[in-house]
């Protein structure tokens, strides 16, 4: 049977991990898999696009009267 280096089994993903280790116990605070590392970056990626927009239309709005069409 294949495994990987550690002894585990199966496909590996990316894995980001937070935790705290208390009386030889370990607490994982976070866990951030490959799935919600794409997802994340897809969120922080639209942020910025609104950010850069509001940065964009905030002084054409305020010099030119220009606005948004709703």
């Amino acid at each position: 049977m294949p495994g990987n280096a550690d002894g585990s089994v199966g496909r590996k993903t990316c894995q980001l991990a937070v935790g705290i280790e208390l009386n030889n116990q370990v607490y994982t605070l976070f866990m951030l898999t490959s799935n919600s590392l794409i997802l994340l970056y897809l969120l922080m990626a639209i942020l910025e696009t609104l950010s850069l927009i509001a940065l964009i239309h905030l002084p054409l709005s305020i010099f030119t009267g220009w606005r948004f069409q709703t």
